[in-house]
């Protein structure tokens, strides 16, 4: 689930994911099983937007939710199949995973971790 804006995810976006704002979240979730993995996702290690989702879907009770900190910017980086022009600047500022990086009680799914169960090698 890649929470960020509609422009941003068509310009970039990991193949098989689906574009959720936070403002549509609410009533996305509930067409979704609680019990359903989802892995959420925004721009790079800096944006805080698909913690805060994540979070949010947590609180309303999905048990298999994960967050991938790294984001479009770290999957176009390391090669991995992009869906879109991927124009945008953010895509090559190269940002390292912060070692204080805190996602509560929201678990943290890596890169190769995502690479797997997607099914997609680099």
């Amino acid at each position: 689930m890649n929470v960020l804006d509609k422009a941003l995810y068509d310009d970039a976006h990991i193949k098989g994911s689906v574009n959720v704002t936070l403002e549509n979240l609410d009533e996305y979730a509930k067409k979704l099983d609680k019990n359903a993995d989802i892995i959420v996702y925004c721009s790079n290690y800096m944006c805080s937007t698909s913690d805060y989702a994540a979070k949010k879907l947590r609180d309303a009770g999905f048990g298999h939710v994960w967050v991938y900190a790294g984001g479009t910017a770290e999957w176009y980086q390391a090669g991995l199949p992009i869906i879109g022009p991927a124009k945008s600047s953010y895509l090559n500022k190269t940002i390292k995973r912060p070692e204080s990086a805190g996602h509560g009680d929201v678990p943290v799914i890596t890169m190769d971790e995502l690479a797997r169960k997607l099914h997609v090698s680099r």
